[in-house]
């Protein structure tokens, strides 16, 4: 079993294996990305692994970063976008100081052919009175489990996402509608 979560100094993603009548947890990969900053909850994020292919994913909530690694956590790439604003340190002591921090991804989903990950692009203030309007735009990057970016979609609706990568297409639950479920093509 896999887990990311907090440590004394930061956030780590472990790997707990049950061997007998005990169970043996290891840190395969330490997620801080700066040495200055400890707090846990500026590395928040996603993550999503395949077994079968030796791969897991990790995208951060409030750094435009994603890193593709072996389950080992040896070979590591990582995606960092240029520009990008990052963790605010000056929100820690705030009363609800993660959310007035701009929350870059907020879920990975693994499928069996590509990993799919939302992109939001705004505080989680700013989205819960974009969804208070009515519906915000979701963003969807694509990419192999290698990083290697595939594609980028842009939905015109919010929900609950299940992706179909056999038939090529995801299908999305909404709270803002009485007849809820919409189904997106995607294409290559």
């Amino acid at each position: 079993m896999f887990i990311s979560g907090k440590s004394p100094s930061g956030h780590r993603i472990k790997r707990s294996i049950l061997k007998n009548d005990s169970v043996i947890t290891r840190e395969v990969q330490k997620l801080n990305l700066r040495n200055d900053q400890k707090f846990w909850g500026a590395y928040l994020g996603s993550l999503g692994i395949d077994i079968a292919k030796n791969r897991m994913v990790y995208a951060y909530d409030y750094y435009r970063i994603i890193k593709f690694m072996d389950l080992e956590g040896k070979q590591v790439r990582t995606i960092k976008f240029i520009d990008e604003i990052g963790y605010d340190d000056n929100t820690e002591h705030m009363t609800n100081g993660l959310d007035h921090n701009v929350q870059h991804y907020d879920a990975v989903y693994a499928g069996g052919k590509y990993i799919y990950i939302r992109y939001i692009g705004m505080t989680p203030i700013d989205k819960f009175y974009e969804g208070q309007k009515g519906i915000y735009v979701t963003y969807i990057e694509k990419y192999d489990w290698n990083g290697n970016p595939i594609y980028k979609y842009k939905l015109d609706q919010s929900g609950h996402l299940y992706f179909d990568d056999i038939n090529h297409k995801l299908y999305l639950a909404s709270r803002y509608y009485d007849e809820p479920f919409f189904v997106y093509d995607l294409p290559e």
